[in-house]
């Protein structure tokens, strides 16, 4: 291994280091800001919350019971009918 590339290597190594310690710096002055004044943080977590929960009820919408008037099955017990927790699908 020649001296020229170990030189390069290092200076890489170090330039390297550098920007970590910057992106560090930068993130504990972003943490700081963030616990000194937590209003806009709190904004971002309950849009965040809110688009979650909307994506969820949208995802779960697709397993709502059709619309078309199909409904499930009906069983009789000693109570009267009751609606069966398995709805069968026609697949024509």
């Amino acid at each position: 291994m020649s001296d020229d590339k170990a030189r390069e290597a290092a200076e890489h190594m170090q330039a390297a280091t550098l920007q970590a310690i910057a992106a560090g710096r930068a993130l504990l002055d972003l943490l700081e800001e963030a616990v000194q004044e937590p209003g806009p943080l709190l904004a971002v977590i309950a849009t965040t919350v809110l688009s979650a929960q909307e994506a969820i009820k949208g995802a779960w919408g697709q397993f709502a019971p059709a619309s078309d008037g199909a409904s499930p099955e009906t069983t009789t017990s000693a109570d009267g009918p009751s609606r069966s927790r398995v709805q069968h699908i026609r697949v024509s």
